[in-house]
């Protein structure tokens, strides 16, 4: 089952209307790791893929809706990375599922303070999320063995250039 390793604020920020992931995503059949988050600011947060470093910002709120916001950014990164659509459906529907846990994620530790930082001053001063979203995919992470997470991406799901 896919995890979504949040900071002490984002989980108590989502303790009131996300609900836990279910029991039954064991075998989900998916690429995409564990994911890292937190919040960027006070509206926004921020997910970033263990192995690619494919980054997502979503609003915080309303709570009832985050994890289908969570799966709406995905299913558009993965779209402007030329993944299938087959596979993009399989990644959005156990990151739905996903289960949230409280505790940072050590080895996205730099990756997220980069990705909260742009985050937040982009999102929270008015670029649309997708947009702020779009460029830090394109960033060179050193947590990321590709030179972007759009590339490491490609590369995980046999996308061609």
């Amino acid at each position: 089952m896919t995890s979504v390793w949040c900071s002490s604020t984002l989980n108590r920020a989502l303790a009131q209307g996300v609900k836990s992931g279910t029991a039954d995503g064991g075998s989900d059949n998916v690429r995409l790791g564990a994911w890292a988050a937190q919040l960027a600011g006070r509206e926004f947060a921020v997910a970033i893929e263990e192995r690619t470093c494919l980054t997502l910002v979503v609003r915080l709120l309303p709570l009832a809706d985050f994890r289908g916001r969570l799966a709406a950014a995905l299913r558009l990164a993965l779209a402007d990375a030329g993944v299938s659509s087959d596979a993009i459906g399989r990644e959005c529907k156990a990151l739905e599922r996903a289960r949230f846990l409280i505790r940072r994620h050590p080895a996205l530790r730099e990756a997220m303070a980069f990705a909260v930082i742009e985050a937040g001053a982009h999102a929270e001063g008015g670029q649309p999320e997708d947009s702020v979203q779009a460029m830090l995919n394109t960033y060179p992470y050193g947590e990321c063995e590709a030179s972007c997470p759009n590339e490491a991406v490609a590369a995980l799901f046999g996308v061609s250039a």
